[in-house]
């Protein structure tokens, strides 16, 4: 068989077909297509970087706005704390001041009543001695009656009753003596005194 050479017509029309341009065009869709997609990738990125921005901006407000606060709350606390010490310091200045006022008026009376003072001195050591026989009963009454007075409130009213009115007029009177009582030191030098 004998090749049939192709017809001048047939190669007239494919020879107009420029298939060049056509791939060329599909290159270029392409090439279109890939820069869209950067181009998206890109205002993606924009987007994704504003919104980090905008969120670290309202993070720092946040953040300013309660550092403001506790600054304001530590503010509040250190003058509550000073007006505490203020109060304090004239409560202990009232305090010392009254002490200081009794101190100076139990010197005046001692100087006053030198004699008075002394036998004072004396009725408080032997009411001490009193006040210590009688706390020694007490204990005594307490270790014979324990389970009585333990388990029966007949007994504890009782004891109660007998020990503790004494017990409370013996400290009371204890105390007053001790206050009026000429201190040992102040008393050396009184009888010197009263020698001339």
């Amino acid at each position: 068989m004998s090749e049939h050479p192709q017809s001048p017509q047939r190669q007239t029309i494919f020879s107009q077909i420029d298939v060049t341009n056509l791939v060329s065009g599909a290159e270029s869709e392409i090439a279109l297509d890939a820069s869209g997609k950067d181009d998206i990738s890109q205002q993606q990125m924009i987007l994704q970087n504003q919104t980090l921005i905008t969120l670290q901006k309202q993070f720092m407000a946040q953040m300013r706005q309660q550092h403001s606060e506790t600054l304001s709350l530590m503010r509040e606390m250190i003058g509550q704390q000073r007006r505490q010490n203020d109060l304090l310091t004239h409560l202990i200045h009232l305090q010392t001041s009254a002490v200081r006022q009794r101190t100076q008026e139990l010197h005046q009376w001692r100087s006053a009543h030198p004699h008075l003072a002394r036998e004072c001195r004396q009725a408080a050591e032997l009411l001490n001695k009193i006040q210590l026989e009688y706390y020694s009963k007490m204990v005594e009454e307490i270790e014979n009656n324990g389970d009585s007075l333990e388990y029966g409130d007949f007994m504890i009213n009782e004891f109660i009753d007998r020990f503790g009115p004494r017990v409370a007029h013996l400290n009371g009177l204890f105390q007053l003596l001790s206050q009026l009582a000429m201190p040992p030191e102040e008393d050396v030098q009184k009888p010197q005194e009263d020698m001339f």
